[in-house]
């Protein structure tokens, strides 16, 4: 009789493991750097843990996201940026994108940028006018910031243009970027740029920070919250995304 049970119980446990994968999805996320590193890439194990879902996670830059979504190739997108941003950036590179075919939903506060310079670099404060005369061109020597007698590279992500607008727009009082600046492609490459140069300075997530980087007392720039898009209404495992992230996911966010 005991036999019987344990072998009904096991019975049991296989065909809720069967249903489960039956039901289990991949979920295809295109997200910008920011909103990856502070919110997708901190809870993927505790959702596909929870829903047994796959949640594949494809950053990319905010533009890049979106167009990437508007083809259908993923099925959803998430940036710490406006809906009107973004779409806005998606219409430079798709001009007959239509807003209406879109539906957004806000599900984390909104994110910053911080400075960051080599951990060899002892400048350990800059105002917003030295990060505006940094940035532009303008101060060229670390020994002009408080630092050591060395050039100064500024480096930026080519692949989020809406994080490179906000700094432009709050810390640059809208000048031009200096064109000897050190183009990369995400923010996440901007901080193996600065922990690999010890001349060099960005602006990255507090979420990518580690002991590679030294974060500047430094004015910070703050993004818009966090936004998940779907063309079209959210398919059921993207709503339990959207769920979860709002929900028991908050509390892995980096913030």
């Amino acid at each position: 009789m005991k036999r019987n049970v344990i072998i009904a119980g096991a019975v049991v446990v296989f065909l809720l493991s069967l249903c489960f994968s039956v039901f289990a999805e991949e979920i295809k996320v295109a997200a910008g750097s920011t909103a990856s590193a502070a919110v997708l890439q901190p809870l993927k194990e505790h959702f596909e843990k929870a829903t047994g879902h796959k949640l594949s996670i494809l950053t990319a830059g905010s533009k890049a996201a979106m167009t990437e979504l508007e083809k259908r190739n993923v099925h959803a997108a998430c940036a710490a940026h406006t809906f009107d941003e973004l779409m806005a950036s998606l219409k430079s590179a798709v001009p007959a994108a239509d807003a209406a075919a879109f539906q957004w939903v806000g599900v984390a506060e909104p994110t910053k940028m911080i400075v960051v310079v080599n951990k060899r670099n002892p400048a350990a404060k800059l105002s917003k006018e030295q990060l505006r005369d940094i940035f532009t061109g303008k101060m060229t020597n670390w020994k002009d910031a408080g630092g050591p007698d060395m050039p100064v590279i500024p480096v930026n992500a080519a692949l989020v243009p809406l994080t490179n607008s906000a700094v432009k727009k709050y810390i640059l009082d809208d000048q031009p970027f200096t064109k000897d600046i050190l183009s990369v492609n995400t923010t996440e490459d901007v901080k193996l740029a600065v922990s690999s140069n010890a001349e060099a300075i960005g602006f990255i997530s507090p979420a990518l920070t580690d002991a590679s980087v030294k974060i500047v007392d430094a004015p910070v720039v703050t993004l818009s919250p966090v936004v998940v898009v779907t063309k079209g209404a959210p398919s059921s495992s993207v709503q339990q995304m959207i769920d979860f992230i709002k929900g028991p996911g908050k509390q892995h966010i980096k913030q």
